[in-house]
């Protein structure tokens, strides 16, 4: 089963971001294929991922975090959320650089 994934700003700000910057386009890669694989299955082994303990999404339920990038500093990571009443929709919250 495929999922939708829907954009709020900070990710496509981002995701934009990365695809304007030469210097970053094997982060880009990395980010659209993790993007792609959360698409088709969240479960996706190489994506890692985990509930979020702590935050809440805008819609008061789970935050989820998947790996674009493993092992690296600054590593890029993608938080999201399934929205109530949107089945086979994910909300891609942000995408980020791990600390």
């Amino acid at each position: 089963m495929a999922f939708r994934l829907l954009y709020y700003p900070t990710a496509l700000a981002e995701l934009n971001r990365l695809s304007l910057d030469g210097s970053l386009k094997d982060r880009e890669k990395a980010v659209k294929k993790a993007l792609a694989h959360l698409e088709r299955d969240p479960r996706h082994p190489g994506l890692h991922t985990h509930k979020l303990k702590g935050q809440l999404c805008p819609h008061e339920g789970d935050v989820w975090q998947a790996y674009a990038e493993n092992k690296r500093a600054g590593a890029y990571r993608i938080t999201f959320c399934y929205p109530p009443g949107e089945a086979n929709t994910i909300h891609v919250i942000d995408i980020m650089m791990h600390p």
